[in-house]
């Protein structure tokens, strides 16, 4: 009985310690929270907001405090449903895009609104409603980037309140009416075709002006050409004028001084009795040859009677050239004149 006793207390005290020991584990186990990195925990205590728990390793009060929220505040992509909007011009089109917004605030994510995400979203559309409506058709066509920013100012200014922050706004399509597209196929077609004129029409100017440029620059060369070359003939004519003078100048100068020792060496020659001989035969021989050319030609009698005297009267006038000559030259003052030999002979 007794040992029945013992053992029933053991069984009791052991129960409890193992009680006590699963309610001091939960106990911590309900104190320790680890929170993911980028994520923000929201907690309360008694229903009421106590503090925001970063990412690591936080502490709480087991049964007290208690995690609401639990937040990702990494950048967030939402679609935002196709939608028709209507234009400044009346014209009716469907536009869809995409909003990228973070968590800045989770207290005011958590308390500024029962559903921030779904909030910002019909924030989104209705924004993109009314920028679409102040624009007309081309400007929302041509000006996306300006609709974009514009959504994303309007949003943020309202969604302050919800601990959102809207980083970027992308609309993905805007179609209009399938007969405005029609439209603009044939407008981007007469455009398209307009700039290919135009620049088929300034492509013809530029070779234009490229082939007249081109045949200015040839007359210019050819020009500068027939200049260079006529300043060239010229130079080589008068370099060939001035070779021909100094030619001429030097034959001249050769001839004059030939002549020049031949009369010398006719004058030496005078001077010795032997030659003023053979000079008077010249000059009787010239003499004679000229008379018969000239009686020949001429119809004019020079002289009268036959040929022999005036033959004679020729070199009698040779010979007394002949003996004026050898009395002027040195060494000539022989008192024989010539015309006495040839007479005595």
């Amino acid at each position: 009985m007794y040992l029945a006793a013992d053992g029933d207390f053991l069984s009791f005290w052991t129960v409890f310690g193992i009680v006590i020991s699963i309610v001091v584990l939960v106990t911590i186990f309900k104190g320790i929270r680890i929170v993911p990195q980028n994520d923000t925990w929201v907690v309360e205590r008694f229903g009421k907001y106590r503090t925001s728990l970063g990412a690591g390793l936080n502490l709480v009060i087991p049964f007290i405090d208690k995690v609401d929220k639990r937040w990702d505040m990494r950048e967030r992509p939402i679609d935002i449903d196709e939608q028709h909007a209507t234009t400044k011009d009346n014209i009716r089109v469907k536009i869809d895009g995409v909003l990228y917004l973070q968590i800045v605030d989770a207290r005011l994510a958590s308390y500024g609104s029962t559903n921030p995400h779904l909030a910002v979203t019909q924030l989104a559309q209705t924004t993109m409603r009314a920028q679409i409506g102040r624009m007309d058709l081309d400007e929302t066509l041509s000006k996306r980037d300006a609709i974009n920013d514009a959504i994303v100012d309007e949003i943020n200014s309202a969604a302050k309140p919800w601990g959102l922050l809207v980083k970027r706004y992308e609309i993905n399509d805007i179609e209009p009416p399938i007969d405005m597209v029609e439209d603009m196929k044939r407008q981007a077609k007469a455009e398209r075709e307009r700039r290919e004129e135009e620049t088929n029409a300034t492509a013809h100017r530029n070779a234009v002006i490229t082939r007249a440029e081109g045949d200015k620059e040839e007359a210019k060369l050819r020009s500068e050409g027939e200049r260079i070359k006529l300043e060239n003939e010229a130079t080589g004519s008068g370099r060939a004028v001035e070779i021909a003078a100094a030619a001429e100048a030097t034959a001249v100068r050769v001839k004059a001084a030939a002549e020049a020792e031949a009369l010398r060496a006719i004058g030496r020659a005078v001077g010795e009795d032997d030659g003023q001989l053979a000079v008077t035969f010249r000059l009787a021989l010239e003499a004679i040859d000229a008379q018969a050319q000239i009686a020949g030609e001429s119809t004019i009698v020079l002289k009268d009677g036959d040929g022999a005297r005036a033959a004679a009267d020729t070199v009698a006038e040779a010979i007394a050239v002949a003996s004026v000559v050898g009395r002027m030259l040195p060494g000539g003052g022989s008192s024989e004149e010539p015309g006495a030999a040839v007479a005595a002979d």
